[in-house]
């Protein structure tokens, strides 16, 4: 591991959209691993810009032990971390008397121990060391123990929150998508500024918004930028102001929410307007069939979405009619190289239709939201 050394957390699945991302914030190239990036950094406002302009990220994590392992149990781990680490390092973030916290988080990893036991094994050591306190809430210091199937890492956790968290989701419907999760299909459509994109089922909007994000180069932590933990120091602060002067009052982007519905339309209106990124939008309430009345032919270069699940209580017939009907739409609607994304639970209800069409398949791929496992399906015209 190099000598200052940090890793972006992100969803199981978009791995490659982080390291992507990490390349054109920072100019870094990171090294993929499971659920997480591996990144060099020379300064801490190189943490500070990616954690404050992260759409991909979970955690941000400034690394102080990294180790490889085998299946080992989590006592084992922690011995091997406990080697690693530099005492003084973490010594210099924690001055005595203060108090710290560890939150562990296991991805992939097995243990019949809780998450907060292992992070408890872990802090026992550096409160001995270090002479300051263990709390399980509001710490002056917050770590991260992060483990997964071969590897962990424990670290200064360099926002203090959940970065997945979205403060404009007000307004949500049972198809809520992780903000990560939507700016990562935005991401794989080819999406950036100048491009067209469209969301025909766009529920509360989170896709378009994520999109918006991106092309206006606002960060989603804007409005919570004080609650940051990194934001404490006053010269991160006062950078995450000087990087705010940069985003972009008009895009030429753009960005269409559609919905069958007043209420999904009305949702994502509200949760764009607790965005910032009301303007950057445009908002029609229409059904499926009718796009093609709506729009000219070959207009968008991005179509990105997720269609209604076909489950028990669906209508299955009505749901097989609506697949056709988006089908025929992409169609008429994507421009020539133009790429249509689908998130899903099951590809065989979509295949057969993008073949009908002649809509090839690009590639596909597995993701993780929480403990449901999506299908993502990439087509080009």
């Amino acid at each position: 591991m190099a000598k200052s050394e940090a890793a972006l957390l992100t969803l199981p699945g978009m791995e490659d959209i982080a390291a992507q991302e990490i390349e054109e914030l920072l100019n870094k190239k990171g090294v993929v691993c499971s659920s997480f990036v591996l990144f060099p950094f020379e300064k801490k406002e190189d943490l500070f810009h990616i954690t404050y302009f992260s759409q991909s990220a979970r955690k941000v994590v400034e690394i102080f032990s990294f180790v490889k392992h085998h299946h080992e149990s989590y006592e084992i781990i922690i011995k091997k971390m406990i080697v690693q680490l530099d005492q003084k390092k973490i010594k210099d973030i924690i001055s005595q008397n203060a108090t710290f916290n560890i939150t562990c988080i296991k991805e992939n990893y097995s243990s019949e121990t809780s998450s907060p036991d292992i992070a408890a094994e872990l802090a026992k050591p550096i409160a001995d060391f270090t002479r300051a306190k263990a709390v399980y809430q509001n710490p002056q210091i917050p770590f991260i123990l992060f483990i997964t199937k071969e590897e962990a890492m424990f670290g200064l956790d360099i926002a203090g929150i959940d970065l997945s968290k979205r403060d404009y989701k007000i307004f949500i419907g049972a198809q809520s998508l992780k903000g990560p999760l939507a700016y990562a299909l935005t991401r794989l459509a080819g999406f950036e500024e100048g491009k067209s994109i469209l969301d025909p089922f766009c529920g509360s909007g989170t896709i378009p918004i994520e999109a918006a994000f991106h092309a206006c180069h606002r960060s989603i932590n804007f409005f919570r930028k004080k609650n940051l933990f990194f934001c404490k120091e006053d010269v991160a602060l006062h950078l995450t102001e000087t990087l705010d002067k940069k985003q972009k009052k008009e895009v030429k982007a753009k960005i269409w929410a559609i919905g069958d519905s007043f209420t999904h339309i009305a949702s994502t209106k509200k949760n764009a307007k607790v965005a910032g990124v009301y303007d950057f939008l445009n908002y029609s309430r229409t059904e499926i069939n009718y796009l093609d009345a709506k729009f000219e032919g070959d207009t968008f270069d991005c179509i990105v979405t997720q269609p209604p699940i076909l489950s028990q209580r669906a209508n299955e017939n009505k749901l097989r009619r609506l697949y056709t009907q988006f089908f025929d739409e992409v169609a008429f609607l994507l421009k020539k190289k133009g790429k249509l994304v689908l998130l899903c639970k099951h590809p065989d209800h979509f295949l057969p239709e993008a073949e009908r069409v002649k809509l090839p398949l690009h590639s596909q791929r597995q993701i993780w939201q929480g403990q449901e496992e999506f299908t993502i399906l990439i087509f080009e015209k």
